[in-house]
């Protein structure tokens, strides 16, 4: 009985602290509107071939437990991923997070400069 309380405390202890895609949109809003922080997007694609559906979800997966990574979209193709962060990530982070995501993509990744973003 003890180990079941246990569980059930373990399970809602780590679901408390995990992190929605809308809940990190509406911190990045805060972060853009109260500290000043700056938004941006990047276009990734990789050098050769399409993204995967399993690409996505992992990098999804991923970039989700990465502060300052609020948005990820893939294009209708597949050929790229948009990446919006805010201005204390770089272009060699989004590269980490990419490739740590599935090491698969390692030296396989152009990423375009980024563009401000405004919401």
């Amino acid at each position: 009985m003890k180990n079941l309380f246990i569980g059930i405390f373990l399970f809602f202890t780590f679901n408390s602290q995990a992190q929605s895609w809308g809940a990190k949109l509406e911190n990045a809003q805060f972060q853009n509107r109260v500290n000043n922080h700056l938004a941006y997007t990047s276009q990734v694609k990789k050098t050769i071939g399409l993204f995967t559906k399993d690409d996505f979800e992992l990098i999804s997966n991923r970039c989700l437990t990465k502060e300052g990574v609020f948005k990820l979209e893939i294009s209708q193709d597949k050929s790229m991923i948009i990446v919006y962060y805010l201005d204390w990530i770089d272009q060699w982070t989004i590269n980490w997070l990419f490739t740590e995501a599935n090491p698969q993509l390692d030296h396989k990744l152009r990423i375009q400069p980024k563009v401000e973003y405004t919401f």
